[in-house]
């Protein structure tokens, strides 16, 4: 027995040594890659043409500023057809490519870390600048080395702290989430309070993307829309999404004469994962896989989440929203939140009927109000014009 675990280790320990020696090798390779000073790379590993990168990304394509705008695609294949035909799309599966084309950026954005670049290898150079924008705003939920569930994993422990003193500038939306970067993602450098660009589509035309959504997923024109965008749980349970939808559906028209339906976006860590099953019915719509959460939260009528910070995004409409968690006590064991849930503005039910109930007795006048305090409290920046922002100031640290 002893044998056989001694030999293990050794196994272990040799195979530790292999990976240690090719990201050693291909640091090296990182290092000595040439910069191109107009290269700006978007990381998203989240997948597609979707978050504050896209924002950015279309306000920079606008102009006429010799950019080669490239972009690093998640583990999935990307879909061409979601990116402009000017982006040059990699997908991180090509790993080489991947590594090769983040070594060569003037500037590098992501909306999460670059953790899976740095394992296999990619080192950071002085003359690169790294501009992280997260993909989070106001969450209740806690993130990174603020969660117990990560700080136990030594392998990202090193790696996250590692990209956290890489990131050169971050993009912020309020004082609240300044003070979140300081110290949950331990940004020691520029904060920038410019606003999260994705959010500026709620100062646009809501019904551009109600239109396009309807369109896409077949949506009669009088219909109401309410979207169901719940969180994944670290341990990938799926126990926790018991919503009635045909319920709440069959009230809210009994009380207000109107159709409506449900969009339901279930979070991308689910991706590959068996989600909950659906009802058959026509009046709900699986739409996890739609390109971009950004444009059905610009375009719903309602939306309900249990703790995705998605919700703070929504409240710039201040459209009705509504917290169904019916795992609370659970999930707050599990990774805790910043504040309770009681302090945002959005009626909170733990049950189906509780749900049904904040819907019917949905009051939107002190609704708005608590918006406005809520929006004072965490000193919250957002005026529609964030992705121009971010682009002027890109713009200027290429010319440098």
């Amino acid at each position: 027995m002893n044998a056989k675990y001694s030999l293990l280790k050794i196994f272990i320990l040799a195979k530790r040594a292999e990976i240690n020696l090719k990201r050693l090798f291909w640091g090296i390779v990182s290092l000595l890659t040439p910069i191109k000073k107009n290269r700006v790379v978007f990381c998203n590993f989240m997948n597609g043409y979707t978050c504050n990168l896209k924002y950015i990304a279309e306000e920079l394509l606008k102009r006429e500023n010799g950019l080669e705008i490239c972009w690093i695609n998640g583990y999935q294949a990307a879909k061409p057809e979601e990116f402009p035909a000017k982006i040059r799309v990699v997908d991180f599966a090509d790993t080489r490519r991947a590594r090769n084309l983040a070594s060569s950026a003037r500037i590098l954005i992501t909306n999460s870390c670059l953790t899976r670049l740095l394992k296999v290898g990619f080192v950071k150079k002085q003359r690169q600048t790294y501009i992280n924008t997260w993909h989070g705003s106001l969450g209740i939920k806690k993130v990174n080395f603020a969660s117990e569930v990560y700080k136990n994993d030594p392998e990202w422990l090193k790696f996250n702290l590692k990209d956290s003193a890489n990131v050169d500038y971050a993009i912020s939306n309020s004082g609240f989430e300044t003070e979140i970067y300081r110290k949950e993602r331990l940004y020691k450098k520029n904060i920038l309070l410019f606003g999260h660009p994705r959010n500026d589509v709620f100062f646009k035309d809501s019904k551009i993307y109600a239109n396009k959504i309807k369109t896409a997923q077949n949506i009669p024109e009088n219909t109401k829309i309410i979207l169901y965008a719940p969180s994944f749980r670290d341990n990938i349970r799926t126990n926790c999404y018991g919503l009635d939808y045909l319920r709440v559906i069959e009230n809210l028209e009994k009380a207000f004469g109107e159709k409506y339906c449900f969009i339901v976006r279930f979070h991308p860590n689910m991706t590959g994962i068996s989600s909950p099953a659906l009802p058959e019915s026509k009046s709900i719509i699986n739409a996890t896989l739609y390109p971009d959460i950004q444009e059905l939260l610009a375009g719903v009528d309602v939306m309900v989440t249990d703790y995705s910070s998605c919700i703070f995004d929504f409240m710039l409409s201040q459209k009705p929203a509504f917290f169904y968690a019916e795992d609370i006590e659970k999930y707050d064991k599990e990774r805790g939140f910043y504040f309770p849930m009681s302090d945002a503005p959005f009626p909170l039910a733990v049950t189906t009927d509780e749900l049904i109930e904040n819907m019917l007795n949905f009051d939107e006048k002190s609704y708005c109000e608590k918006i406005k305090a809520f929006f004072e409290r965490q000193k919250v920046f957002e005026d529609g014009h964030a992705s121009e922002r971010t682009a002027d100031f890109t713009e200027e640290l290429v010319k440098k």
